[in-house]
């Protein structure tokens, strides 16, 4: 059973959340992003702002290679629905907020 897992863009800011382990992970600080959580080696949390890196480093970290169910909302309304990695959910929040393409 895969992870649900939430995605709001509220430009410049985005999240990336697992509502259901939010606030069990632990604080990473700035290992990528500006906030990053993490739960037995299972990613709870991202949050920055302003840019939307995916580096190498990103891409070889297991963590973000888990396949979840990706949820994004805006004003708390589903607007769509993907399986994927966390790799792509990154992808799918640089391709839908202006700010930052």
């Amino acid at each position: 059973m895969v992870r649900k897992i939430i995605i709001k863009i509220l430009e410049p800011d985005w999240y990336i959340e697992d509502r259901e382990l939010l606030e069990k992970g632990e604080y990473k600080g700035d290992e990528y992003y500006a906030h990053f959580d993490v739960l037995d080696e299972k990613i709870t949390y991202l949050h920055d702002c302003i840019s939307v890196k995916i580096d190498d480093k990103i891409k070889e970290d297991k963590r973000f290679l888990e396949v979840c169910e990706f949820i994004y909302l805006v004003d708390d309304k589903e607007q769509k629905r993907f399986t994927g990695t966390f790799i792509d959910a990154l992808e799918f929040i640089k391709k839908e907020g202006s700010f930052y393409g």
